[in-house]
């Protein structure tokens, strides 16, 4: 739990560092409040549903009642966020939110582009991470797995499914592609092809994280 706490706290340091008070025009306190809130938020699926079924508190016939639970203590902290930001500010926070992957990646990315002597200037930093942004708000998914809202929390295998997988994976192909084309105008192509090999990569360890935490938490039969 200590573990998952610790995650949780990194997640929400990295969006404050992303600059989300900022982007919301937050006083202090209301940027301590959200801070507050987002921590609770995303605490929720690890306290109450993923660390119990680790240690074994928590089987499949108790899912839809914990399940429940969770997607109530999920709507009342959304509501509380809602009350806290009012509906343009909310609107601001889903999609700042929605697109903190692609500014983590281009965190990631910047330094092997400078290794690969293929260094990215602050213009072509800002204009990628805005091309990158468009491109993940405007792509529909069938299945987005990560966005929480989206899960089904009294049926949490069903979440899961191989075939759930395998298209969540090949659109992730699609929306990566979709963000090399866009970067063509940006960049150099060697700088683009270097790009979609991160992001090759990138989408690689995420598909075996996804896999290896599937079967953890697998349906026991």
């Amino acid at each position: 739990m200590a573990q998952a706490r610790e995650g949780v706290e990194k997640n929400v340091k990295s969006m404050f560092q992303s600059g989300l008070a900022q982007e919301l025009h937050l006083s202090e306190e209301q940027a301590a409040q959200l801070h507050y809130l987002l921590m609770e938020k995303m605490s929720l699926l690890s306290e109450q549903i993923l660390v119990p079924m680790m240690i074994g508190e928590l089987n499949e016939a108790e899912m839809a009642a914990s399940g429940k639970a969770t997607r109530q203590a999920y709507d009342e902290n959304t509501a509380k966020i809602r009350a806290l930001l009012g509906d343009e500010g909310f609107r601001a926070y889903e999609q700042f939110e929605k697109t903190e992957s692609e500014r983590e990646n281009l965190r990631r990315f910047v330094p092997k582009f400078e290794q690969a002597g293929q260094a990215l200037s602050p213009g072509q930093q800002s204009q990628l991470l805005a091309a990158m942004t468009e491109e993940r708000l405007s792509f529909k998914f069938q299945h987005d797995l990560g966005d929480m809202s989206q899960l089904d929390f009294e049926h949490w295998y069903d979440n899961f499914t191989d075939e759930k997988l395998i298209v969540f994976g090949r659109e992730m192909e699609q929306l990566n592609d979709r963000m090399t084309q866009r970067a063509q105008a940006l960049v150099t192509p060697d700088q683009v092809a270097l790009l979609k090999s991160l992001l090759a990569e990138q989408l690689q360890q995420a598909k075996f994280v996804a896999r290896t935490t599937t079967a953890m938490f697998g349906k026991k039969q």
